[in-house]
């Protein structure tokens, strides 16, 4: 098997990329009718009525106006040119059939669960056929219940006016994944269509504003075509931004000066940290850290390994005894006490790795890509909007197992050589 893999390694890829799609489509929440149906759902004047009523309302000839005017969406300023078409084309082919409107959501998730997938495989090619490992990882991050935010994806799936967040997306990895496959082979029509499909990404949610940072980052960690498509980038999305302002005069967009967007920056960005910090739940965090510390501590005094997890074990039980009012050191076995502080030694952990193996692993460009993904999203607190972010965050996983890959073989072999 392992011969007959390294022999055909294109149709190993084909293979992954089939296996990331079929995950992605497996995994994906079950979509139906809500109670009362689509007379339910059409009877309040909310977004899915609007919406609706809009797109029934419409014809094609108004594509014009939605390329040089306010989207379909009436009394809602955004510019969204590509969503409003998808919009009128599934009302016109689906009608009040909303289950219909869902499968079509199902299918861009599918899309860019392969995207993520193809995206991460990109950033790991220099480990060959290894690199179809960490793009199937990544999809497990990003379409199963092990991505954090899989709340954002039922959401996304089953509340069909979402799909401006999941079709941004699909046009923003299509960018990035472009984009990389352009630096890398130096291919400059690559890095063409990659700005068209910013703009597209552009198009569908300003969210997708966001890609350029992205994409910056993505030349800085590649090191090609720096100035001339660092430009090109900067340019497009300076005219994308002249087009909605002349547009749309008077767009909504984020009011970013006020002290709930930075704590909600300084929640989303310090992750698990921030959650338990503004819970008032300490000891995991104190835990962690002492741990960090006594295991450096001990490795330079070269203790044994079953020293170190006792000296972790009993600092850990202090913590969760001692740090809080009502403690236990019990808190330490329980799974839920358990998970939340190993989520805090990995968040702490992620930045050293990065760092350390900066020179074999995209660590530190997929920290930037997942950090900067929260950016849009300060301003809302709907669960649709961490659709993003989510697909960002599984890259940065696959990037902090090839990280801790890297940390843990050593220590493989040499147990090997000690057991034989």
């Amino acid at each position: 098997m392992r011969s007959w893999v390294f022999a055909h390694p294109r149709a190993t890829e084909l293979a992954c990329a089939a296996a990331a799609a079929l995950l992605a489509f497996w995994r994906a929440p079950s979509i139906g009718w809500l109670p009362g149906g689509p007379e339910a759902e059409l009877s309040r004047p909310e977004d899915i009525h609007n919406i609706y009523y809009a797109a029934r309302a419409a014809s094609w000839r108004d594509i014009p106006h939605w390329w040089t005017g306010s989207w379909i969406y009436p009394h809602v300023p955004y510019y969204r040119p590509v969503t409003s078409m998808l919009f009128l084309a599934e009302c016109h082919a689906f009608g009040t059939n909303f289950t219909a409107w869902d499968r079509v959501s199902v299918g861009l998730h599918v899309m860019n669960a392969l995207l993520v997938y193809l995206l991460t495989s990109s950033l790991f090619r220099h480990h060959g056929l290894g690199r179809c490992l960490f793009g199937l990882l990544a999809v497990v991050f990003f379409a199963t219940p092990a991505n954090t935010m899989f709340f954002a994806v039922g959401r996304s799936l089953t509340w069909w006016p979402a799909q401006n967040d999941v079709l941004s997306l699909t046009f923003a990895l299509l960018c990035l994944t472009l984009l990389d496959a352009g630096l890398v082979g130096r291919r400059p029509t690559f890095i063409g269509f990659s700005v068209l499909s910013l703009i597209a990404s552009v198009g569908s949610k300003e969210m997708g504003y966001i890609t350029i940072p992205m994409a910056l980052g993505l030349l800085l960690y590649r090191r090609v075509y720096m100035v001339s498509a660092g430009v090109t980038f900067l340019a497009t999305g300076a005219m994308l931004w002249v087009i909605r302002r002349v547009c749309v005069p008077n767009a909504w967009g984020p009011v970013m000066a006020r002290m709930v967007i930075l704590r909600k920056w300084i929640h989303e960005w310090s992750g698990p940290l921030g959650s338990l910090m503004f819970a008032g739940i300490w000891w995991p965090i104190a835990a962690a850290g002492c741990i960090l510390l006594l295991t450096a501590v001990a490795r330079s005094l070269k203790w044994p390994a079953w020293a170190i997890v006792l000296a972790d074990t009993v600092a850990a039980c202090a913590c969760a005894q001692f740090v809080g009012p009502d403690g236990t050191w019990a808190l330490v076995f329980v799974p839920d006490g358990f998970a939340m502080l190993l989520a805090v030694i990995v968040y702490l952990v992620a930045p050293w790795l990065f760092w350390r193996h900066r020179r074999n692993e995209p660590g530190i460009v997929a920290a930037a890509l997942m950090l900067l993904s929260f950016l849009p999203i300060l301003q809302y607190g709907g669960r649709h909007y961490f659709y993003w972010p989510g697909a960002f965050l599984a890259i940065a996983d696959a990037a902090f197992a090839a990280c801790l890959w890297r940390e843990v073989r050593p220590l493989l072999q040499r147990a090997v050589e000690w057991a034989l």
